[in-house]
């Protein structure tokens, strides 16, 4: 077979494909069609309900970022707004800090209000009930934990087995400015992938420590993977064994 994991929707339509080369099989049986296999679902199966709330809010206060103070926020915050007003989960949000000042957050879980400069809410969240593939997306790798950070460029991992990868995720100390860092990753001394990490959710209180964030949508061959970031302000300790705080998530 000859693949390819486009991972996209096809709007409906009538398609043609053209191989770069004339060796693809065809038959009587196909009607001289050439072979070609399509895998995926419909999506107007998938039972998509979706709603886009514009700096939300509850009781008069704005949606705090964390749904618990100073724990679980971003997406955290952003499913527990959602299923408070009927939907599944949120499926995309954006952060807009420091607004506690002026506008005073609301902290879902508790009913705590963050009224200090620190405090940061939501530009909008996108809610929705649809139920699709990324239900199946757990942890295949994470080695981060909350003690204290030095700097490297590089973290190890391995794959026993291919995995297909939704998220790559370090920990980061950020300069002001600062909003992405290139990587390269190697898979059996070889290269494998080239990227951008953006930016992302933030430590509450030590604020230049976030996220770095990539979307690859790919499947990792089973190896032995080495990641080095473009600039040696990764987070690693003694826990970790000295290897970046790296994350994989996906199936």
């Amino acid at each position: 077979s000859g693949e390819d994991f486009p991972d996209k929707v096809f709007p409906k339509g009538n398609y043609v494909l053209k191989v770069g080369r004339a060796k693809q099989c065809q038959n009587s049986r196909s009607n001289h069609n050439g072979f070609v296999e399509l895998v995926g679902y419909w999506t107007d199966e998938v039972g998509k309900r979706e709603k886009i709330f514009y700096y939300p809010k509850i009781k008069g206060y704005r949606l705090d970022w964390c749904r618990i103070w100073g724990r679980d926020c971003g997406k955290g915050a952003a499913d527990a707004f959602c299923r408070l007003k009927g939907y599944t989960e949120a499926k995309s949000w954006e952060i807009d800090p420091d607004i506690g000042l002026r506008s005073p957050t609301y902290v879902i879980d508790s009913g705590q209000i963050c009224n200090q400069s620190f405090c940061d809410g939501f530009k909008y969240i996108t809610c929705t009930s649809e139920r699709k593939i990324s239900d199946a997306y757990k942890r295949i790798f994470f080695n981060w934990n909350i003690y204290a950070c030095s700097f490297t460029d590089t973290s190890h991992f391995t794959l026993s087995k291919p995995a297909y990868i939704h998220k790559l995720a370090i920990w980061y100390k950020w300069s002001p400015g600062e909003k992405t860092v290139s990587y390269v990753l190697y898979r059996n001394n070889r290269v494998f992938l080239r990227g951008v990490f953006r930016k992302g959710g933030c430590d509450r209180y030590q604020r230049m420590w976030c996220s770095g964030e990539d979307f690859p949508d790919k499947v990792f061959p089973k190896g032995n993977y080495v990641l080095k970031v473009g600039r040696a302000k990764q987070c690693q300790n003694s826990r970790s064994n000295h290897n970046g705080f790296v994350e994989l998530v996906g199936y």
